[in-house]
């Protein structure tokens, strides 16, 4: 008996991969595959899966033999039953050879082609005749000036009065936010936030939950997180030394909160309660990372 409901759990893993490798589609094109050593090459990706499947986009940092110069934002469509996502990634080497771009992979089974890339330098005439090395050219010496030295004299005379009038400073009336307040703020926060339910308006709930996230960075490590986006915060919070795992696991909380908010993807209990437990363990972990 035991071995028939093995055969079974086996049997439907396996449809559910072939499932999502049919329904979901990933590539990946260059608008050229002959460059020369330091010219920009561009890379598109689109994915595409249905309507409602949770799916993120390539985050890729580096290519062997490759580097990235520049990456676009995440171009999000939804169509009627299928969400597409759009990135292009700006890319040079600086090796001459034959390289190729690796496959990537989204989900299992979605694996793109490989690219293969020719770098070369810069094609010469080795017939054509060399030019003549050209003798130094002097330089006619310029006529001496002194409007310097009137310059020296204001600096001396704003220093002076700087000096003898100095500004009296203005108290100010802002009152500094305290660093611990903040950390205890972002805590109360999303216990508070806990105790409310996401099936009646998971785009609101998204939203308050990264919000707190964003008001949290923004007091304690000084990052205008909230004129940013999920990608330029992804980029900023790399500085916070997270851990490699726990850094992989917010960034894709962030994108899920993007795909709740402008896709309208509904996610489910399990998913919004993994989203909240990833941004308190990742404000406690910042607050103590040294």
């Amino acid at each position: 008996m035991k071995a028939t409901v093995f055969i079974l759990s086996f049997v439907s893993l396996l449809f559910c991969n072939n499932i999502w490798a049919q329904s979901t589609h990933v590539s990946v094109t260059a608008d050229k595959q002959k460059i020369l050593i330091g010219e920009p090459l561009q890379l598109y990706f689109t994915t595409t899966a249905p309507k409602g499947s949770a799916v993120a986009p390539l985050h890729i940092d580096s290519i062997f033999h490759f580097e990235v110069l520049s990456r676009s934002k995440i171009d999000t469509q939804v169509k009627s039953n299928a969400i597409e996502l759009k990135q292009t990634y700006t890319i040079t080497s600086w090796d001459s050879g034959r390289w190729q771009i690796p496959a990537f992979q989204v989900a299992p089974g979605t694996n793109t082609k490989p690219i293969v890339v020719e770098v070369g330098y810069t094609p010469f005439d080795p017939k054509q005749d060399y030019n003549d090395v050209k003798d130094i050219i002097e330089v006619a010496r310029p006529a001496r000036t002194t409007w310097y030295w009137y310059l020296i004299g204001v600096a001396l005379l704003v220093v002076l009065f700087l000096l003898l009038f100095p500004q009296k400073k203005k108290k100010s009336d802002a009152t500094p936010i305290s660093y611990e307040g903040a950390y205890k703020e972002a805590l109360q926060q999303l216990e508070k936030l806990k105790k409310q339910s996401a099936d009646e308006d998971a785009k609101r709930y998204y939203t308050v939950l990264i919000d707190i996230f964003r008001n949290y960075l923004q007091k304690r490590k000084n990052i205008q997180s909230f004129s940013k986006t999920t990608e330029d915060i992804a980029q900023q919070i790399k500085t916070l030394n997270l851990p490699d795992n726990q850094y992989n696991v917010l960034v894709q909380t962030l994108q899920e909160s993007d795909m709740v908010k402008f896709a309208k993807y509904q996610p489910q209990p399990e998913e919004t309660r993994t989203a909240w437990e990833t941004i308190k363990n990742s404000i406690v972990t910042i607050e103590n990372v040294k």
